[in-house]
């Protein structure tokens, strides 16, 4: 009985610790997670990523887009396979890039294919560290080609000469492509990414 007595007594006036401290409950709601630095949206099989506006003004923000996943055939094939908004002579476009590993035989290139449709071939631009890339506009029948059609295929050759391929998903391109092109977010990339040799291929 004492000891119960005492329990109660404790509970009905607290040490002045004890009513000082506060409960476990109350310090966990007033932890709030900060902002995420990106929000991604999901098209198909397409996503666009950008910066959190809460956290960037519009100078600093870019948006990317990209395909969720690709199918590769061999261990060569490409790294990335993305596109941003770039501004070229004061107008906003979309410039797409294709980046691959440094192993391959640049003196090929690479092919791109949608579909059925005609091949058109692009010389690499650059190569630095963590691989080659090629940047192109996307406009004129490339652009066309990309948004009616299925399913994009990159060709390159290994420095054995043997081809290697990947392919991507193109339901949702389009979509994703618009939400690209209306966002307000853009970037300025040098000039010099913008030129790469493109070659059509019966």
């Amino acid at each position: 009985m004492i000891r119960g007595g005492l329990i109660l007594l404790m509970l009905a006036f607290p040490s002045p610790a004890m009513a000082q401290s506060p409960l476990l409950i109350e310090s966990t709601r007033k932890q709030t997670a900060p902002p995420p630095t990106t929000i991604t949206t999901i098209i198909k099989d397409w996503q666009v990523t950008c910066p959190n506006p809460a956290l960037h003004t519009k100078q600093q923000a870019s948006c990317t887009m990209e395909p969720i996943a690709t199918a590769y055939k061999g261990s060569n094939s490409i790294s990335r396979f993305f596109g941003r908004m770039i501004r070229v002579k004061n107008k906003a476009v979309p410039v797409f890039v294709v980046q691959t590993p440094l192993d391959l035989l640049l003196s090929s290139g690479i092919t791109l294919k949608v579909d059925r449709r005609r091949s058109v071939k692009m010389a690499y631009r650059s190569c630095h560290a963590d691989g080659c890339i090629i940047p192109f506009q996307l406009s004129g029948k490339i652009k066309t080609s990309l948004q009616r059609g299925n399913q994009l295929k990159l060709f390159l050759k290994t420095l054995n000469a043997k081809t290697e391929q990947t392919s991507i998903s193109l339901i949702g391109f389009t979509k994703a492509l618009k939400m690209l092109e209306t966002s307000d977010q853009h970037s300025a990339m040098p000039s010099r990414l913008h030129n790469t040799t493109m070659q059509t291929l019966n």
